[in-house]
């Protein structure tokens, strides 16, 4: 089996649920409060170990009572934190997470995760073989992202791609990504295209030749683009409470069905419900539905 190396963010959320966006000044009650562990990198994580995969995350946590929670969450997982390093004088990341009508804005503090280091890289690297999975966001410090990519280029590993929260980057560490996964602004904001206008992404695809390049889109489901051919997955229906992790539940469950059945379709498909199923309770990580309790849903309802 495949080991997944994930480089990423590791952050406690805090979301609370309002009515609307409070005004210059205004001070507004919440209808809700939860504090949960969240990060693009953990998020991920947990997403590909709930669907039983060998999962490795490489990151940081501040000297504080939410890093040691948030290791220990990991643990329960199923996450191997090896190489999670606690940073002295530094506290563990944070994001504050306003829900309003069921869609989130975010706001968010690196703290510790800026400070991932090229030893933590090389020692759990140290572990993968060829054909292995590198999976890297943008919420830690950018030269260990790309540090990553490089090395595990050296490895002949597979490298995953999820440029987010969008930000400005060498577009030539492009040129080293498999698979790349964006969301609709993502795409707008890398490419300077909308995901639809077909020949404009192609283009860009092949001029950095990335193998796989797909976009989430909500609840318009997600665009699959590979060498010449654009496929287009309709979003699954359901009555949505929070989409907080439902773009890292999909990152994970792809990858992890991709990794077993190397079926585009199938894995398209797979993780389009598998996040859809995120939506449907509050919170990131405790959020995420298991591999067995995504196979159940799909018995029941396809």
């Amino acid at each position: 089996m495949s080991k997944i190396f994930v480089v990423g963010s590791i952050n406690v959320d805090y979301v609370m649920e309002i009515t609307h966006l409070p005004l210059l000044g205004e001070t507004l009650p919440s209808q809700s409060f939860l504090m949960n562990f969240g990060g693009k990198g953990a998020n991920q994580a947990v997403a590909l170990a709930k669907q039983n995969e060998e999962v490795y995350l490489i990151g940081c946590v501040g000297q504080d009572t939410m890093g040691k929670d948030s290791i220990q969450s990991l643990n329960q997982y199923g996450v191997h934190t090896d190489f999670i390093k606690t940073i002295e004088h530094q506290n563990t990341g944070l994001a504050f997470i306003l829900v309003e009508n069921h869609n989130n804005r975010i706001l968010l503090h690196a703290g510790a995760n800026q400070n991932i280091q090229k030893q933590q890289i090389l020692d759990a690297l140290s572990l993968a073989k060829p054909n292995d999975y590198l999976l890297v966001q943008l919420e830690t410090n950018l030269d260990m992202v790309y540090f990553a990519i490089h090395e595990a280029q050296k490895r002949k590993m597979n490298v995953v791609f999820n440029p987010a929260p969008v930000q400005s980057i060498d577009m030539e560490i492009l040129d080293f990504i498999d698979i790349l996964i964006v969301n609709e602004i993502e795409c707008e904001m890398l490419l300077h295209c909308k995901y639809d206008q077909k020949e404009q992404v192609q283009s860009f695809i092949n001029k950095h030749q990335i193998d796989y390049f797909i976009v989430t889109l909500g609840e318009k489901g997600a665009m699959f683009y590979h060498q010449q051919d654009v496929t287009s997955y309709p979003a699954h229906a359901v009555k949505v409470v929070d989409t907080t992790a439902a773009g890292d539940t999909f990152i994970g469950a792809f990858l992890s069905e991709w990794i077993h059945t190397a079926d585009l379709s199938q894995s398209m498909q797979y993780a389009i419900v598998a996040s859809a199923l995120t939506c449907t309770h509050i919170g990131a990580q405790k959020s995420i539905q298991s591999r067995e309790e995504v196979q159940n849903y799909l018995k029941v309802h396809f």
